[in-house]
């Protein structure tokens, strides 16, 4: 397949954001309903944030997953009890201020296994890490990429009081990684990984 075209999902929303945020993913699914003109993940995002205010959808659960974590990120760490209370417009908007990438970006697939990942991680590296390098993004949620991107980097990762990991990246002194599960996990609850990552952000981001 094509190279999917991936990044800021609107660059002018991006540039503007208090926060400039990417969600960091595996790889494109067979789930990821890709313009078949060209395979572009901000004109995907655009086009299902555009019929959720027309009122023609709602978000579905991997986009909005993703969704909350931006609105939740953006606007002072809110946590699940108040992200959930957000309407499909706000949380449509919150989106659009982020950006997605994916590690690899030219193969489609059901799931993306752990051995995989860690083989072609360092395979991409200048596709993933170049879009980083490109856009300056303060905060890098790494949804099940965690892992394989510290390593290939050859960053080393600290803890959280909650636990969880995150690094800087070697060549942008204020990029953060953070790690958390990805959008559609389902082994542990979805609020519990919603809040464990707001309260790891507030405590790393605002040192």
């Amino acid at each position: 397949m094509e190279r999917v075209i991936d990044g800021p999902n609107n660059i002018e929303m991006y540039n503007a954001a208090s926060l400039k945020i990417f969600h960091l993913l595996k790889q494109p699914t067979k789930y990821m309903p890709l313009p078949e003109h060209k395979p572009s993940l901000p004109e995907l995002v655009q086009d299902i944030v555009k019929k959720v205010k027309e009122k023609k959808q709602k978000l579905g659960k991997f986009m909005l997953r993703l969704a909350q974590r931006s609105y939740g990120l953006l606007n002072g760490f809110v946590l699940w009890e108040i992200v959930t209370m957000q309407g499909y417009e706000n949380l449509g908007d919150a989106l659009l201020k982020t950006g997605i990438v994916n590690i690899v970006d030219d193969k489609i697939a059901k799931e993306t296994t752990k051995k995989f990942l860690q083989e072609n991680t360092p395979k991409y590296k200048e596709h993933w890490h170049g879009q980083i390098l490109k856009y300056k993004p303060d905060v890098v949620v790494c949804g099940g990429t965690f892992g394989a991107v510290c390593d290939t980097l050859g960053a080393e990762y600290y803890e959280t009081s909650t636990g969880m990991k995150w690094f800087k990246d070697p060549e942008l002194e204020n990029c953060v990684y953070l790690r958390v599960w990805h959008p559609s996990a389902w082994r542990k609850p979805v609020c519990r990984i919603h809040d464990l990552l707001m309260i790891g952000a507030k405590e790393i981001l605002s040192k």
